[in-house]
């Protein structure tokens, strides 16, 4: 049916075990906010979405990533569950957009290389 439910929750795996890796980071008093959520932007976020351009995403899918997104996000932020800390206020904090706008934005910028890509080829060689 052309779902990628496997690949997904492979990378959510592998991102998830690269987000526990850097507890210690996560935990580290002298850097900054801004510092470890640009390290989970750089690294964890180009684990998990790679390839993101190409999926078919249904609504499962889509939520099990926006909870390991906001996951990361409370175990950057030190929060726990007895904090009570809502979704939109653990991601207004990191400055970072819900993961279905980050994978639409890869998306339309992958749309944007094809296009490119079209209007160079001359019409001969198209089929």
């Amino acid at each position: 049916m052309g779902e990628c439910t496997e690949e997904i929750l492979r990378r959510i795996g592998i991102a998830s075990s690269a987000t526990n890796s850097m507890q210690r980071v996560w935990r580290h008093q002298r850097f900054s906010n801004e510092t470890k959520f640009r390290l989970y932007r750089v690294c964890i976020l180009s684990i998990l979405l790679y390839g993101s351009e190409c999926w078919t995403l249904p609504r499962e899918d889509l939520r099990r990533l926006e909870a390991l997104h906001t996951r990361s996000h409370r175990q950057i932020l030190g929060l726990q569950w007895f904090h009570f800390a809502s979704n939109d206020e653990v991601l207004n904090t990191s400055g970072l957009p819900h993961i279905q706008e980050i994978i639409d934005r890869r998306w339309l910028q992958l749309f944007g290389h094809v296009v490119r890509l079209e209007s160079l080829v001359p019409h001969t060689e198209r089929l």
